[in-house]
Formats: structure tokens, sequence, C-alpha cells
């Protein structure tokens, strides 16, 4: 079974808990369904050689009886997407209430987003 087999597997699953259950947006399941929809959305990599044990390296697959592993380049590097100030000032305002700043909430709420959108 491919990774890309077993994730739509697991997402298949979770919607199915989803619609069992009846649960409305939000919480693991949910987060989690989401997370394998976005992978699963992503195009597949080719391999750029695979590699034997017992018969060495080759740029064009080899026969199945060889037991070739596949060989990847690394994933291009996604640019880093910071928070507009608008953001910035909007996550400051659930934090504000009678003249008390929760600091600490307000830096976790600030790392959260950027993990959200740069991953």
């Amino acid at each position: 079974m491919t990774d890309k087999e077993l994730m739509q597997q697991a997402l298949d699953a979770l919607e199915g808990y989803a619609r069992n259950c009846q649960c409305e947006g939000g919480g693991a399941p949910c987060d989690a369904a989401e997370a394998l929809r976005a992978r699963l959305a992503q195009p597949e990599q080719e391999p750029v050689a695979w590699i034997s044990h017992n018969a060495g390296l080759y740029h064009g697959k080899p026969d199945e009886l060889l037991n070739p592993l596949p060989l990847y380049t690394a994933p291009p590097k996604k640019e880093w997407v910071g928070l507009t100030d608008e953001e910035y000032e909007e996550m400051a305002e659930q934090y504000v209430t009678n003249c008390y700043f929760d600091t600490l909430e307000y830096a976790k709420n600030i790392e959260a987003k950027l993990k959200e959108k740069n991953t």
C-alpha cells in the first residue's frame, strides 16, 4: 500500500467517523481530516533514480525482482509567510479585556497562526 493510499484510507475513516457522530466542525478529527485533504491534493513526487542492494544504482526503474528502492530529491523550500499588521491587531483584540493583556496566550496565538500559514 502506498503512502497516498494509506492517507486516503485514514481520511475516509475520519470522514465516516464525523458523519456517524454528527460532529460539528473543529476538534482533532476535523483538523486531521483537513491536513490529510491538503496533503493528498499535492502532486506525488517522482523518483529521480532507484537503488538495489544487490544490483546498484539505476536511472530508469529496474526489474521488480531486484527489489529497488526509489530515490527522491529534497522537496523545494517553501517561502516563509508572515502575518500582516491587520492579523496581529485582530489577534491582539481577542486578548485585551478590562485593561488586562494576556501576553502568553497572545504569543501562543501568533505561533499557531504562523504554523498554520507555513505548513
